[in-house]
């Protein structure tokens, strides 16, 4: 068995859509915090988890990544990351673990509190009704806080998004017997769902951010380090109704059959899909036409993302078959070597050397279809590693 030289690594999942000076924030407090000298980052490819795709493709994220201080950025692939807080933190973990050589884990969250979350994530898993619920359309959040009251604080606290997923990182944690220690930072400035930008605070929410760069604003620049701005600028960006097209053709190819098949959609959603088809116009107009008090927008573009790219049911909770280098520091390079010779799983840094699996598969697919939209048509079997 590879001994390794004593380098404490701490491990960071994130989606950086776009990287922002949170992200900087949360990089140095995680070196700090966890008293690790090195970073990897497990991070989105071109989909992420609220069901839609990044706003830059992966590469020009790990380029943001590796220029913010990460040692290591490694692909979270597809089936993770446009998957449910469960499935997108279980298959974030387990990469982790595979890993062979990762000390902890530090997340952001709205409490700050690792104590408090670990101690929601027990209730979580005692809960056996929860995912009985998410079959049925309901939220993760709603599920857990149906057992809460108001009066201590507790549910506000459980309907946090980052404190959601930090409780799924907690239970996936436990749930693989995982030796990886989890450390929380709280998040500053704006909430994960906030759309203002403000003028109070310099960190501002991803999602506020997206929307001036959707709008051609250029309010978010005070947000973002001067190399992202940089990056953006020089790139093609891709939003979610570029997709329209390519989604409508599958609709309509396999609406005879239904969608149940599909990763998320259950019987409920498969029949409105359907019976709505006539009104498809863009994805985000068709997601708020099938909008419900139980299907939410974000379950609803995920699960119309999934249709696309052939994402099924069975592809939920699969073990990690690869580890994929996105791209790594110069200086870093002693880490990447641990990792060859600690990883569980095969690594792979170019396509043309790896052996194809179905879930290596559907990453190159999903990034053929991305790089389709975007217009940039990236040949996914020459990229090599962005190197800092």
């Amino acid at each position: 068995m590879y001994q390794r030289k004593y380098t404490k690594i701490c491990g960071i999942i994130a989606e950086y859509n776009p990287l922002h000076k949170g992200h900087v924030h949360h990089l140095n407090k995680a070196a700090q915090i966890s008293g690790c000298e090195h970073r990897i980052v497990i991070m989105s490819g071109d989909f992420v988890q609220r069901g839609a795709p990044a706003i830059c493709n992966k590469y020009e994220r790990t380029r943001m990544a590796l220029l913010s201080g990460a040692d290591l950025v490694i692909e979270l692939p597809v089936v993770y990351s446009l998957s449910s807080a469960e499935g997108f933190a279980r298959g974030a973990v387990s990469i982790l673990n595979s890993l062979g050589c990762v000390d902890s884990l530090c997340f952001g969250s709205e409490c700050g509190n690792i104590d408090l979350l670990i101690e929601q994530s027990k209730k979580a898993v005692a809960r056996s009704d929860i995912r009985k619920d998410i079959k049925s359309g309901m939220s993760f959040a709603a599920s857990l806080g149906r057992s809460h009251s108001d009066d201590d604080g507790s549910k506000e606290l459980i309907l946090s998004p980052n404190n959601i997923l930090g409780i799924e990182y907690l239970k996936a944690l436990e749930h693989t017997g995982s030796t990886i220690k989890p450390c929380t930072i709280p998040r500053l400035g704006s909430s994960y769902n906030d759309e203002d930008l403000g003028t109070h605070t310099e960190y501002a929410s991803a999602k506020a951010i997206r929307s001036s760069i959707m709008d051609s604003r250029t309010d978010h620049i005070a947000y973002i380090p001067e190399y992202v701005r940089n990056i953006l600028s020089d790139t093609n960006l891709v939003y979610p109704d570029m997709f329209s097209d390519m989604l409508f053709y599958k609709l309509i190819t396999e609406s005879s059959n239904g969608f149940t098949s599909y990763l998320d959609v259950n019987e409920e959603l498969s029949n409105k899909i359907k019976k709505n088809l006539h009104s498809f116009d863009s994805i985000s107009s068709f997601t708020m036409l099938l909008k419900s008090k139980n299907l939410t927008y974000t379950r609803i573009s995920r699960c119309l993302f999934h249709i696309l790219l052939g994402i099924k049911k069975e592809d939920a909770f699969a073990s990690p078959q690869y580890i994929r280098i996105l791209g790594f520091r110069k200086g870093s390079s002693d880490i990447l070597s641990t990792v060859k010779k600690c990883s569980t799983v095969p690594i792979i840094t170019k396509l043309a050397d790896a052996e194809m699996n179905p879930m290596l598969r559907k990453d190159i697919f999903s990034s053929s279809v991305y790089e389709q939209a975007a217009g940039s048509h990236l040949n996914e079997y020459r990229m090599s590693p962005v190197i800092i």
